[in-house]
Parts: C-alpha cells; sequence; structure tokens
C-alpha cells in the first residue's frame, strides 16, 4: 500500500471524507484506522510540497490515539 503513493492518497482522501459525516464516526473511529490514517497522512505530508492539510490530519490522528490510550491505559498496555 506504502509503495503506490496514488493509491494510498485515493483511499485516504476517501476513508476522511466519510468519516467527516456523524454518523460514520461511530463505524470508523477505531485505533486501527486512526493509526494507519495518521501514518498515510504524514506520508503523504511528506510527499507534497503543500501537505499542511495532510499534516493536520495525521496529528488529530496522533491525537485521537492519544486520547484513547490515556483514557483506557489498561487496554494500550500492551500494544
Amino acid at each position: 500500500m506504502f509503495r503506490s503513493y496514488d493509491d494510498s492518497k485515493h483511499y485516504a482522501e476517501k476513508h476522511l471524507a466519510c468519516i467527516d459525516n456523524t454518523w460514520a464516526n461511530l463505524f470508523h473511529h477505531h485505533a486501527v484506522h486512526a493509526f494507519y490514517i495518521g501514518l498515510i497522512s504524514f506520508w503523504v505530508a511528506r510527499k507534497l510540497k503543500d501537505g499542511q492539510q495532510w499534516h493536520e490530519r495525521g496529528k488529530r490522528s496522533k491525537l485521537a490515539l492519544k486520547k484513547w490510550a490515556e483514557s483506557s491505559q489498561w487496554t494500550f498496555q500492551n500494544k
């Protein structure tokens, strides 16, 4: 997935458009999605000359993971 820049960017945009809808937040806000979307976002931000939007998305994913880890430490201790 990470070797195909265009495909990774395309699927990340689709996922991010979906989770922007309130109803979709209930289904797609899992730690695994946040982790991989964060990785892809930071990667795309480095590839683009003006990757600020992608960098912000990566920071939001990182913040979500941090909040989840702080709210339920026993879940994240062995991860």
